[in-house]
């Protein structure tokens, strides 16, 4: 991960985005992320780049990656799949990172982790549901 990256917010929709290269560093920033259940999404880029997005206010989780600031929502349909752990979570997102699929992660109370995928990427989630664009 980069070091000493300035640090911009899009106000408009309170996101920070980072992105780091390589499986490794994903997987442990993921990981990181899962641990203090935090919001977050991952879109694969070209190159073994992958950019992280949060919320503004957990900017910090993303400290020492590269923040960018964040693009235009585009709705999508989804399939989604909650999962229950830390660990799952982890190996779920190490899985997706790994197929290069674009994810995002909402974390829910008792340890619970609400995963989402582009619809056409469903067969990466174990037990899905299609999920209206949004």
């Amino acid at each position: 991960m980069k070091a000493d990256a300035h640090i911009q917010i899009d106000k408009s929709f309170t996101r920070a985005i980072a992105s780091v290269v390589g499986a490794q560093a994903s997987n442990v920033l993921a990981s990181k992320l899962l641990v203090e259940s935090a919001f977050f999404e991952v879109t694969p880029l070209p190159d073994d780049e992958y950019q992280f997005t949060v919320k503004a206010d957990r900017q910090g989780l993303l400290q020492g990656a590269a923040l960018f600031p964040a693009d235009d929502d585009k709705p999508f349909a989804r399939a989604s799949v909650t999962v229950l752990g830390v660990e799952r979570s982890s190996d779920l997102a190490s899985k997706l990172v790994a197929e290069s699929a674009f994810f995002e992660v909402t974390p829910f109370p008792n340890g619970l982790y609400l995963f989402a995928v582009k619809v056409d990427r469903k067969s990466l989630l174990p037990f899905t549901e299609s999920l209206p664009a949004h």
